[in-house]
């Protein structure tokens, strides 16, 4: 009991959510974060821009490094795109070393990986030696979390942050035996700043993943069909839809096959490849309206950050995305029935205990889209209350105020 207090219920805590509340109210970032006590982590993630656990690893650290009292280094399970990285998040990288079964993480008060614990990053059976805590930071999409990640976490760890109240209620149900803590993740607001918009010719719709054509979680064919089934072939609408892009075996292993994407038409555009940050945050400002029909997330950067940049969002209500699914922020793509998790990416260790991803009909989706369409002015105002709400609570500056109260 005097430990939560200490570390959650001080008057000192009472001042910073005082002072976080009064910049919020005049949309401005919370105030400038100091720690009580210096603070040593060793962080040990994928740095990969183009990827969802990477980019938000590089936005949480570069925004850390600049905190009084914190000095952290970087243990890179993977690196890519380096150009893209900040210099100051590269300056603080540092070899990841193993020496008789114990990572070496010298001096560190804590130690936290940021990555789902899958067998090709795991670290399960290595010894860590810190003065603290040790932490993972992990989040989960479908119905049952791998058994092999309880047991690991249960095993490996001290404590389990994940990013949604919804992720928080399913590792309790799947047997997580650590205290868990919800650090929301955030946006960017200098790339996605709100920026109005007006209705224009050709009317943009766009969606986007970091997968393939056929992801049995991200349904960018479901989108195409809803595309077709509302506008047809009209010239003056456009759908575009951003994937990665990979070889067959890099698709297989993804999603089980090789995609077979059809003709796309005149008014469907398709770009795949990674794009830099800005480039990816300048096509989401030039959309009319954003798509994002996902059957699972653990968080979901992308909707948040259309959002904050004021882009008109449909957004399925399934998994963790049920905490923006808002009909007064959002247009609300209801969840009708459940798919088999099971085509999952084989990266992913192959198992068959992941439960069910929600699904959706669509014709809903197409229905939405058309309204969407039709009422654009209403579209514009729920999309300047999302942006006011994403500023007010999920910026890059929350996560890691939250971040710091757990790591003091």
């Amino acid at each position: 009991a005097f430990k939560y207090i200490s570390n959650n219920e001080t008057y000192r805590h009472c001042a910073e959510r005082i002072t976080n509340a009064l910049a919020a109210r005049e949309n401005k970032n919370p105030a400038t974060i100091v720690t009580k006590n210096d603070i040593k982590v060793k962080w040990l993630s994928h740095l990969i821009p183009h990827d969802g656990y990477g980019a938000s690893a590089i936005e949480m650290l570069d925004r850390l490094i600049d905190v009084p009292g914190f000095a952290a280094r970087a243990l890179p399970l993977s690196i890519a795109c380096e150009d893209w990285i900040p210099q100051k998040v590269k300056d603080i990288v540092e070899p990841t070393i193993v020496n008789s079964g114990v990572l070496q993480v010298d001096g560190a008060d804590y130690f936290l990986m940021y990555s789902p614990p899958i067998p090709r990053t795991s670290l399960h059976g290595l010894s860590v030696n810190v003065a603290k805590e040790k932490i993972i930071f992990c989040m989960w999409e479908s119905s049952n979390i791998p058994k092999y990640w309880v047991n690991y976490i249960n095993d490996d760890f001290d404590r389990i942050i994940v990013p949604t109240e919804w992720g928080r209620e399913q590792m309790l149900c799947s047997g997580i035996r650590v205290p868990i803590s919800v650090v929301n993740l955030g946006v960017n607001m200098s790339r996605y700043s709100y920026q109005e918009r007006t209705k224009t010719l050709p009317f943009r719709f766009l969606t986007y993943a970091n997968d393939f054509w056929d992801s049995p979680r991200k349904n960018c064919s479901y989108v195409f069909d809803a595309f077709k089934q509302a506008f047809g072939d009209r010239h003056d609408i456009e759908l575009i839809i951003k994937l990665a892009k990979g070889d067959e075996g890099t698709q297989i292993a993804r999603t089980g096959k090789v995609s077979n994407i059809p003709k796309l038409g005149q008014n469907v555009r398709l770009i795949e490849g990674a794009l830099p940050p800005n480039e990816l945050a300048s096509l989401v400002q030039t959309a009319h309206c954003m798509l994002f029909p996902s059957s699972g997330e653990g968080f979901g950067l992308p909707p948040r950050e259309a959002m904050a940049a004021g882009v008109p969002l449909i957004v399925s209500d399934s998994t963790a995305l049920k905490e923006i699914a808002r009909p007064d922020l959002v247009w609300v793509l209801p969840s009708t029935k459940t798919k088999p998790a099971c085509d999952y990416p084989a990266c992913y260790g192959n198992w068959n205990d992941l439960g069910t991803l929600d699904d959706f009909n669509i014709e809903d989706l197409s229905y939405l889209m058309k309204e969407v369409h039709t009422n654009y002015p209403l579209a514009l105002e729920k999309a300047k209350a999302a942006s006011k709400w994403i500023v007010n609570n999920q910026t890059y500056e929350h996560t890691t105020t939250k971040l710091l109260e757990i790591l003091e």
